[in-house]
């Protein structure tokens, strides 16, 4: 169905008509969420975001990546209007124009109607690299795995996360200085306030025997105390640690 929706819009594209955002709706008919959801680019593989998202939607922007701040946001915008909450960069078309897939929580409920009046601030959340001290994922397991963590957390609907790429450039720059792993709690909570966060979230993996554990915390960074804490007992593999991401992100909303 992509293929035959990416080759009508193509087509448009080509003939040179239309606006500059083309957008077109799959699968499940969506409710919009509010203007201005925020909902964020996620710099990964569709392929490597598993069964638990479906795609809702597709968008042409007439620009190739990387994308500016302002082709960013309309993208966003229209993110939003499909009821979608994240948006993924697909395929590049002949450099020229740039396909995104809209997708979302597989069974997420629509969003509920926000009722008049002041909307509620989302606290800005900083999530730190991944700590697997049970030794079972390569870098970039380790990468995909925290952007996928990072996916869940913004799926909460709770808080507004810090773009992982702009994580990854602090800690290159930290690293500069310090030349040590962003393990420790100082560190992180360091790294939060160099982001303007107000929170960070840290995911460890540990092995005891033949059990594996995913522990996640959500550091409160005016306070430097851990304000909420979740675990899942997880096998052992790279697997295992996504669908323990799947559960701690349940137990922390």
């Amino acid at each position: 169905m992509l293929t035959r929706v990416v080759g009508t819009v193509l087509g448009l594209l080509l003939m040179g008509c239309g606006p500059s955002v083309h957008v077109v709706r799959m699968g499940r008919q969506l409710p919009p969420r509010e203007p201005g959801c925020g909902a964020p680019l996620l710099d990964v593989d569709p392929a490597v975001m598993g069964p638990t998202m479906e795609t809702v939607g597709t968008i042409v922007i007439d620009t190739p990546t990387p994308l500016g701040a302002d082709e960013k946001r309309a993208v966003s915008e229209q993110t939003c209007a499909l009821g979608g909450e994240h948006f993924v960069a697909a395929m590049s078309a002949g450099g020229r124009s740039t396909f995104f897939a809209v997708v979302r929580r597989k069974g997420a409920a629509p969003a509920a109607p926000r009722p008049k009046g002041k909307r509620p601030p989302r606290l800005i959340v900083a999530v730190v690299p991944l700590n697997d001290r049970a030794g079972l994922l390569d870098q970039g397991q380790r990468q995909t795995l925290g952007l996928y963590l990072a996916t869940q957390v913004a799926g909460t609907g709770l808080y507004r996360v810090v773009p992982p790429e702009q994580v990854r450039a602090r800690l290159v720059e930290s690293k500069r200085q310090s030349y040590r792993e962003c393990y420790d709690t100082r560190c992180q909570i360091e790294l939060g306030r160099a982001l303007a966060a107000q929170k960070t979230v840290a995911a460890m993996v540990l092995r005891v025997g033949r059990q594996c554990s995913l522990l996640v915390n959500l550091y409160d960074l005016r306070t430097e105390t851990s304000e909420a804490a979740a675990s899942a007992e997880i096998p052992c593999s790279a697997d295992g640690v996504r669908a323990g991401i799947d559960e701690v992100a349940r137990k922390l909303k």
